[in-house]
């Protein structure tokens, strides 16, 4: 298998793990489980009028009454990547926050990072390392490298002149 292949084999097995969880049973959506907060990965769906910027989004679940109608709502506005379970130290942070949601974003293509996906990717990983291992948080990279052209349809361009600000 190809490394591509072996990506998307990750993100249905991860996809399928969330769908299929005991915690996601009628019994759970109608109650919801607060110990159970995600925070999901993904690039942001481009729209004509609304969204028109290439963005790597980041969002955190503050409360979580019906798992499904979040991952469907999650999967309507990104090109979810991946999805992990929130640290102790994040889920005290949702206790203060009155949305059930909180996006983090960054704009690819503006400054300063200038198109340099690699660029992004290697703050978000510097970002994670108090919350997540090194070895997931280098899954998490690579995940999203790929996924980046498929969303996007096309290959990263790099700056090619000096841009003074």
């Amino acid at each position: 298998m190809t490394d591509k292949a072996i990506l998307h084999a990750e993100w249905d097995r991860q996809l399928e793990a969330m769908l299929n969880s005991p915690l996601n049973r009628p019994t759970m959506i109608a109650k919801g489980n607060p110990k159970r907060l995600q925070v999901y990965y993904g690039f942001a769906k481009l729209t004509p009028k609304v969204m028109r910027k290439h963005e790597l989004v980041i969002i955190y679940e503050n409360a979580n009454h019906n798992p499904m109608k979040s991952l469907q709502w999650i999967l309507r506005k990104t090109h979810l990547v991946y999805i992990r379970q929130q640290t102790k130290q994040e889920m005290s942070d949702a206790n203060n926050g009155n949305r059930i949601f909180t996006k983090y974003g960054y704009f690819i293509d503006e400054y300063p990072w200038c198109s340099n996906i690699d660029m992004v990717l290697e703050y978000n990983f510097l970002s994670d390392d108090k919350h997540v291992s090194k070895s997931e948080r280098e899954l998490i990279r690579v995940m999203l490298r790929e996924k980046y052209t498929e969303c996007y349809e096309s290959r990263p361009c790099y700056q090619t002149a000096l841009i003074f600000h």
